[in-house]
């Protein structure tokens, strides 16, 4: 049951690598912004820490039923920053061998990114700076990719960390 959690701050590039990934572990992204988006609609989206728990469970789920019918393909939690351990923590308790990626970038690449189209609705430059303000630093193994680099520089680290045999 291979499985990546994406890290990193808001507009970090965590999506962008999680899509570009999955194509090449031939992997399935499980995108909390957007399942959010389809289970609430926009008029009752809240990101209150009780509907982020719920997504985040509907997401474990997800994955396990889809693991059910193909236990090798990778699934890549996507959107949401994991800034919190206890965030990290729920989801490695349900999958002990999950690999972590985090995504960094320069604040000058962020504010560009942030006013791009996104289906979560409060992220903006001051979401950022909140998280970035309380952002616990990851103390489990994991790779940092910066995603200010080449699109496929930043895959091609990715994808050498998740399949080296001693990260495996």
């Amino acid at each position: 049951m291979p499985a990546v959690l994406m890290a990193g701050l808001p507009g970090s590039g965590k999506t962008t690598l999680a899509q570009s990934l999955a194509t090449q572990l031939k992997g399935h992204v499980l995108n909390k912004d957007q399942i959010r988006l389809a289970i609430f609609g926009p008029d009752q989206v809240a990101y209150a820490a009780a509907q982020d728990d719920l997504i985040q469970t509907f997401m474990l789920d997800a994955a396990d039923s889809l693991w059910a019918a193909d236990p090798t393909l990778w699934i890549l939690f996507d959107g949401r920053t994991y800034s919190r351990a206890y965030q990290r923590d729920q989801v490695r308790e349900r999958i002990p061998n999950l690999k972590i990626l985090f995504c960094t970038a320069g604040e000058s690449s962020i504010r560009k990114r942030l006013l791009e189209p996104h289906p979560a609705a409060n992220r903006d430059w001051a979401l950022y700076l909140k998280v970035r303000d309380n952002f616990e630093p990851i103390s489990e193994p994991h790779c940092i990719i910066n995603t200010d680099l080449d699109l496929d520089l930043s895959v091609q680290q990715a994808f050498i960390y998740l399949t080296t045999a001693a990260n495996t």
